[in-house]
């Protein structure tokens, strides 16, 4: 029965980000929300800790839950969605790319159903968003939003932006101030001051009750007697959370049929990625669709810069492993539109079944969260 495991931090949390970090250059360390693949380090090493497992034991031995460590995380059978946030009982999704802020009023972009070829653009078919309802002030809508406005907006009902949070609702950051140590003598290094930013999820009192912010992550191949022990190190310098776990009986966001329908009759869908996703074919955020949508046209796009993703392997040079390549990855957030004139209503029911908060769309990591999109209608 797959899970939703939350992680709650008991003190602060810290993601260094990618940049140089030297002594004389910068002292400044930047934080970063965690990509998928961090926490599904963390899930898998919790496991492990949990049942005494080395990792040389996992590496060389079939797990009886786990099965073979497999380092591209293709065919694990440990698997995860997310992460995401959760504040309350609420799940909270990324913005999507295609809403934008327009004085004060949301507009739900998409692309031109019969969009004439006048610009520039070298692509069969290719339609251009419609931002005819956009005034010169407008702005990308950034923050998340919750499951019953991802249902509208999947739906394209009309959505009534009541439940929606920024960053700063929860978490704050925090500076802390360290010098490195000499291991030797346990004095101070010179020149070896820096400063580190950490998140600080946040809490206060609504509607009478406590409501905390957290990670919440989507979890399938463990069962929730794995998760007896309270807290675990997360991020860097292994900051101690609360982490637990509910038995859950269907996907994240459940399939519609009214949405299926609509799909059927208008012959649209568009996918929007709640997660980041790793193509291989990636060129300026065009990508060559599985096999299963052929047939299908992607007519347009709402999608930002990339973002790069990298991580540890614990398998590898080395005693500890080595580092991941630094590869690019489609924020989520982003959204393709699509039009799939030829497809019988049981291929669209049949891509909507298999898609739609379900199998992952990345060519790499699929088993680690990442390349997860819901499929809506437009």
């Amino acid at each position: 029965m797959p899970l939703h495991v939350y992680i709650e931090s008991i003190d602060t949390v810290f993601f260094r980000d990618s940049r140089p970090f030297e002594a004389g250059v910068d002292i400044y360390a930047d934080t970063i929300l965690p990509s998928p693949l961090v926490l599904f380090g963390v899930i898998g090493s919790y496991y492990l800790n949990r049942h005494g497992i080395s990792l040389k034991d996992f590496i060389s031995k079939v797990d009886s839950k786990l099965g073979n460590y497999d380092p591209d995380l293709v065919n694990s059978r440990l698997k995860i969605k997310g992460p995401f946030f959760k504040f309350g009982d609420e799940i909270y999704f990324p913005p999507p790319f295609n809403i934008w802020i327009s004085e004060g009023s949301h507009y739900v972009l998409k692309p031109k159903i019969r969009a004439t070829p006048q610009w520039d653009i070298q692509y069969n078919g290719l339609c251009p968003i419609d931002i005819s309802g956009l005034k010169p002030k407008s702005k990308p809508f950034e923050k998340y939003i919750s499951t019953e406005i991802v249902k509208s907006y999947l739906s394209m009902n009309d959505i009534v932006f009541d439940d929606i949070r920024g960053e700063d609702e929860f978490f704050l950051k925090e500076n802390r101030y360290g010098h490195e140590l000499n291991l030797s003598t346990l004095t101070v290094k010179e020149g070896q001051l820096y400063i580190s930013k950490h998140l600080r999820f946040t809490e206060c009192m609504e509607d009478r009750s406590i409501k905390k912010a957290k990670f919440m992550l989507f979890v399938e191949g463990l069962d929730k007697s794995d998760f007896t022990d309270i807290t675990t190190p997360i991020g860097g310098e292994g900051r101690i959370a609360k982490i637990y776990a509910e038995e859950v009986t269907d996907r994240l966001v459940p399939c519609d049929n009214d949405t299926l329908n609509n799909i059927k009759e208008s012959k649209r869908f568009f996918l929007y990625f709640i997660t980041p996703s790793i193509f291989k074919k990636f060129k300026n955020a065009w990508y060559g669709w599985p096999s299963d949508f052929n047939g299908a046209k992607m007519v347009g796009a709402c999608v930002n810069k990339p973002v790069f993703i990298s991580g540890w392997q614990k398998s590898g040079v080395g005693s500890k492993g080595m580092p991941r390549p630094l590869l690019k990855a489609v924020p989520a957030g982003s959204v393709y539109f699509f039009k799939a004139l030829e497809w019988k209503d049981e291929k669209f029911e049949a891509i909507y079944r298999r898609y739609h908060c379900n199998t992952s769309l990345s060519d790499y990591y699929p088993c680690a969260g990442f390349g997860i999109a819901l499929m809506g209608v437009w």
